[in-house]
């Protein structure tokens, strides 16, 4: 009897406990991805049907030519591509950014994968039946699809790679060198070096063979064309050559991109606002496709109006969250506002930070000059104020609608022109957290601006008055409780030079007079209260459900990526989160609401 007794109340010991932990699942609302990527590579296939472009999230996206639909898109890595080079027969096509891929043509299909090496260096062999690729100072020799046969080793980076017909392989390393390596050999020998003077920043950027010529490209002096130099009277960022070797172009800082034709007799500028991030020339010499640093893509034929092109995805800078959940505002090649439910994007121009703002779908827009509240769906600005200030670090709203600004280090009522100046313990740093509670007061965090500085915890009333302060070390983010009783943050310990990115501490403490209530030695990204018992953390090993009283993870919700950052709702129910290449807005369920 004894023994029913004791399992009876274990049962009910675990259902208490299952009763107290609380249900979390988060119910996907969007994937959210920002326009504007900038494209850092692009190859046309051999027979000119497609055009396949390596973006800066490490996207790599087939472009059908000449209707300019998208075939197929791949995630390749989390890194910028920097090589797409297609097989000679044009039904593979290689693809380097961290890592080294084979895809096939058609469909995008990976078929080989040759793991972390870097963003530059590859070359197919003229018949096909192997290629080179570079790792650092290594370039490793592989026949047919799979097997390094043979590695290389030079005195410096290799960062440029190409085959002659008859087998020997040329180099380009980062001082601007250039070394042949003869078919079945392993002895590398100079054969050009473009430095001007033994200081110059030189480096090479791209080798290619075209009907017996070398191209050799370094970033300081003119485009070698066997032994004809071709000037173009700025830096250098890319190269392409048509199959012939009759058309060619190269594009930079500038804008502009300089494309030669009938073997060089031919010179045309082909004006661009921007600086040219990539070209390549169609196999026929007939089209030039131009990328430029802020995301433009497009295809040029002499004598006609460009062909523009899909803009690429954009990496996720950082994001911001309207209050009532149904805008995020995303910093890629600028500012997009992305309807949550759908609609179309817009641009934000003149941002430089974008935090939530006051109400419903509003934003804080902090400009070059300028504060202003936006209408998140319209763009439209609601109240605004001038300022002198140039790239703001942190903007917010808090209580009595004030602003913070970081780098002015300043709170200032909207519309007052006041600012309200900070303690001088947080000049010259950077601010990595801000909030505020409905109790009228403010926290901010911040990391240490120059190496040595100590990062610092203020927290002042409406009126700006200092309440407390700690210069124990960097805290890298804050969060007032819903009842404002509370307030967590996460730093580290001792000097910081404000790169650190995961805080190796968790502090709760009192508001009333500040005392400390729990610690916790914890790796943690980020903390958004769900009321005032649970909160959602970001932690190194995923996103958690903490109990706030324990700083103890009661519940993890799992994600595919890994969280860089996220922001809640108003309500405390619609989360943003982003891994670096989307945000992911969903809406938080706690205990069936």
């Amino acid at each position: 009897m004894a023994e029913v007794i004791r399992a009876a109340l274990a049962l009910v010991c675990l259902g208490a406990a299952a009763a107290q932990a609380p249900e979390v699942r988060l119910e996907p609302l969007a994937t959210l991805d920002a326009a504007g990527g900038v494209a850092h590579a692009a190859a046309f296939a051999p027979d000119g049907s497609c055009l396949v472009l390596g973006g800066e999230r490490g996207d790599v996206r087939c472009i059908d030519l000449p209707t300019g639909a998208v075939r197929w898109t791949v995630a390749h890595s989390n890194h910028w591509i920097g090589v797409i080079a297609f097989a000679p027969d044009g039904k593979t096509v290689a693809c380097k950014g961290r890592r080294l891929t084979l895809h096939t043509v058609h469909d995008g299909r990976e078929v080989a994968d040759f793991g972390a090496n870097g963003p530059r260096g590859f070359a197919w062999r003229t018949d096909g039946a192997g290629f080179a690729f570079a790792d650092d100072r290594f370039v490793n020799v592989v026949e047919g699809r799979s097997e390094v046969r043979s590695t290389l080793g030079f005195e410096d980076p290799v960062i440029a790679l190409a085959y002659a017909a008859n087998g020997d392989l040329f180099a380009g390393d980062n001082r601007g060198r250039t070394w042949r390596i003869p078919a079945g050999t392993k002895a590398p020998t100079m054969v050009r070096d473009p430095r001007k003077r033994p200081a110059a920043d030189t480096r090479s950027i791209a080798l290619v063979l075209a009907s017996g010529q070398l191209f050799d490209l370094a970033s300081d002096g003119p485009l070698l064309r066997g032994s004809v130099e071709h000037a173009f009277g700025d830096s250098a960022w890319s190269l392409g050559v048509s199959a012939d070797g009759q058309s060619f172009a190269v594009g930079g800082g500038a804008n502009y991109a300089t494309w030669w034709q009938k073997g060089g007799e031919q010179m045309h500028r082909i004006e661009i606002r921007g600086n040219v991030n990539c070209v390549a020339v169609a196999p026929d010499g007939e089209s030039l496709f131009v990328a430029t640093d802020d995301g433009r893509q497009a295809l040029h034929r002499l004598g006609e109006e460009p062909a523009w092109l899909p803009w690429l995805p954009s990496q996720v800078g950082s994001f911001a969250l309207s209050p009532d959940g149904s805008v995020v505002a995303i910093s890629g090649s600028g500012w997009i506002l992305m309807p949550v439910h759908g609609g179309a994007p817009r641009r934000l121009a003149a941002a430089v930070e974008v935090a939530a703002g006051r109400r419903g779908s509003e934003l804080l827009v902090c400009g070059e000059e300028r504060l202003a509240v936006v209408d998140g769906h319209s763009g439209v600005e609601v109240v605004g104020v001038d300022v002198v200030t140039v790239d703001p670090s942190r903007v917010a709203i808090g209580p009595g609608e004030r602003f913070y600004c970081g780098a002015l280090g300043a709170l200032m009522p909207p519309g007052s022109g006041a600012w309200i100046p900070v303690p001088d313990v947080l000049s010259f740093q950077r601010v990595c957290g801000v909030d505020s509670s409905h109790a009228g007061l403010w926290a901010v965090g911040t990391a240490g601006g120059i190496e040595g500085d100590r990062g610092a915890l203020w927290v002042t009333d409406a009126e700006g008055r200092t309440r407390f302060q700690s210069l124990d070390g960097p805290v890298y983010w804050v969060a007032f409780s819903p009842d404002g009783r509370r307030l967590v943050h996460g730093g580290g310990r001792g000097p910081s030079d404000g790169s650190a990115l995961w805080s190796h501490a968790v502090c709760v403490r009192e508001t009333s007079d500040f005392s400390v209530l729990q610690e916790s030695a914890a790796h943690v990204y980020g903390w958004a209260w769900l009321d005032d018992t649970y909160a959602l953390v970001a932690h190194k090993d995923g996103l958690q459900v903490w109990d706030a009283r324990t700083l103890k993870a009661v519940h993890t919700v799992r994600t595919d990526a890994l969280m860089h950052g996220f922001q809640t709702s108003a309500d405390r129910r619609t989360i943003a989160w982003t891994d670096g290449r989307s945000v992911f807005v969903q809406r938080v369920v706690l205990n069936g609401r």
